[in-house]
């Protein structure tokens, strides 16, 4: 028997892609590991907002808990912030309050 006849062979008759595949791991490409000082420095700083800006949001809120794009706009310009934070804070607020209920 030569070395040719002891590959695997698909039902086709050509060689058996995956036997090769799995003989490659991904640790031989040459990537590196993410260092855990790498990691802290990719994480987003959280936001935080003062008193005012709470009791602005939660007044917003009651009055509308599903405000127009625009208006979160106008806020998230205000604050300081990027609209989809304000969007996912009213979001958070509109499950909270779903559990409570």
């Amino acid at each position: 028997m030569s070395s040719l006849d002891s590959s695997p062979v698909s039902s086709s008759g050509s060689p058996d892609i995956s036997s090769r595949s799995e003989r490659a791991s991904p640790e031989s490409k040459h990537e590196q590991p993410v260092t855990s000082s790498e990691q802290i420095n990719k994480k987003k700083a959280r936001i935080n907002y003062t008193n005012e800006q709470i009791q602005t949001l939660l007044k917003l809120f009651h009055e509308n808990p599903y405000p127009e794009s625009e208006m979160m706009e106008n806020i998230a310009k205000d604050f300081g912030v990027p609209e989809n934070k304000i969007k996912v804070r009213l979001f958070y607020h509109r499950c909270c309050l779903k559990h409570f209920i």
